[in-house]
């Protein structure tokens, strides 16, 4: 039913009663259900910034921007990476609202897709790195929650990995590893390039199952010769640079047909491709090649000097007083995505605020005490082999007109197709 008083009063008040909305996604249903709200918003172009401050952290607001002018551009050239980085980098908070303060509705969405989808996925990684932290009892004293300050981070590491992803992924124009590093990787601190191989791990781990199950038993997946993972793979590492939404709907889905069906349209993007992995492990060599490669005193005072794009919206220096306590000693390889420190990355050490450092027991706890992958030679070549027997009997079904589901001993659920037609 019309509500005749609304239609009477001044769009001015209507307008007010849009912003008091809670949530973008309130506009949405308040103009499909009452026509003069929806002139309203029409009036007011300031009406869904508004209500999208209440939502998003304000400093995660040129994450926004800098997605919103993404999606305007078709084809992005060296030059225009560059260029919105360097604007990215250089927005304020304030600049960042300025810049979003006529944003339409469907924009708005969109933002808020993302956004919540990046809340998800740091809510349970920041689940996990509690649950690593009380059931190991790696501080000193009971750590019951997380800062906000250390959630804004580790949103933000989510916000830098889809950027990442947006610029340099498979539906962008491709940059070698060494521009890409120039690009991207060279404007951050060991510490903050090792933020975002927290979530990459995180990422890493949480995708696999689905992962494995496909690789183990699709047929097309075993003709391609595509190795399920317990170590490490190319293959998966080239999903990973689809961008966080996508990666969200395979981590979800609970059935095999569904994981299939998401992991095999995008297998011809998804190629074997694993830059992201690579650039970060290659940005240490970012990290001065001078006098010592040791992390010592010296070393320790060039790297405070680094610029940090950060500095202006998060002062708090824990992550890298943290970083500098764990890697004390290390040569360079070990400072952004080695082995080593990956049981610390469950964690998130480099999310925390300054406040943490003195109540961090050992960093010694999270690699002795935190159960990981570690390479193992002798099972490594057993799993090798069975995965080689697995591609070849795989392969002979598919050139024979097999498609679907196999596994060893159970060939019942294989689709056969004429294959002089496939």
């Amino acid at each position: 039913m019309e509500i005749h008083g609304i239609l009477k009063t001044p769009v001015e008040i209507r307008s007010a009663i849009l912003r008091q909305l809670p949530r973008v996604e309130d506009i949405f249903s308040a103009i499909q259900s009452n026509r003069s709200l929806y002139e309203a918003l029409g009036e007011d172009k300031t009406t869904v910034s508004h209500v999208l401050h209440k939502q998003i952290d304000a400093k995660l607001l040129p994450y926004a921007a800098a997605f919103l002018e993404l999606d305007k551009t078709l084809r992005i050239t060296r030059h225009h990476k560059d260029v919105i980085l360097e604007s990215y980098f250089s927005l304020t908070s304030s600049q960042a609202s300025e810049k979003l303060g006529q944003i339409s509705l469907r924009e708005a969405r969109h933002v808020m897709d993302l956004h919540k989808t990046v809340q998800r996925l740091a809510t349970k990684y920041s689940a996990q790195a509690l649950a690593l932290i009380q059931n190991e009892k790696l501080f000193k004293t009971s750590m019951l929650s997380f800062t906000p300050s250390e959630i804004y981070r580790t949103e933000r590491s989510f916000y830098t990995l889809e950027l990442y992803c947006s610029l340099f992924g498979q539906s962008r124009s491709r940059l070698s590893r060494d521009d890409q590093i120039d690009l991207f990787f060279k404007r951050f601190a060991p510490w903050e390039n090792e933020q975002l191989a927290c979530v990459h791990d995180f990422l890493l781990d949480e995708l696999k199952p689905a992962f494995n199950e496909v690789a183990a038993h699709d047929i097309r997946f075993g003709e391609l010769s595509i190795p399920w993972v317990k170590y490490e793979s190319s293959w998966i590492q080239g999903y990973l640079s689809l961008g966080v939404k996508y990666l969200e709907k395979v981590i979800i889905a609970s059935t095999y047909e569904e994981r299939h069906r998401l992991l095999d349209e995008k297998l011809l993007l998804a190629d074997n491709t694993p830059v992201l992995a690579e650039c970060l492990i290659d940005s240490n060599d970012l990290y001065f090649g001078g006098e010592t490669d040791e992390l010592d005193d010296h070393a320790m005072r060039q790297l405070r000097q680094l610029p940090s794009p950060y500095t202006a919206c998060d002062p708090d220096t824990g992550p890298a007083e943290i970083w500098f306590q764990a890697h004390e000693g290390d040569d360079r390889t070990q400072y952004v995505s080695a082995e080593p420190h990956r049981a610390s990355r469950k964690i998130g050490y480099v999310m925390m605020d300054l406040s943490r450092k003195q109540d961090i027991a050992s960093f010694d706890g999270p690699q002795k005490s935190i159960e990981w992958d570690n390479y193992d030679d002798e099972n490594y070549h057993k799993e090798y082999a069975r995965q080689l027997r697995s591609f070849e009997i795989r392969s002979e079904i598919y050139l024979r007109g097999g498609r679907g589901w196999w596994s060893e001993g159970d060939t019942t659920r294989i689709q056969w197709h004429d294959p002089s037609g496939l």
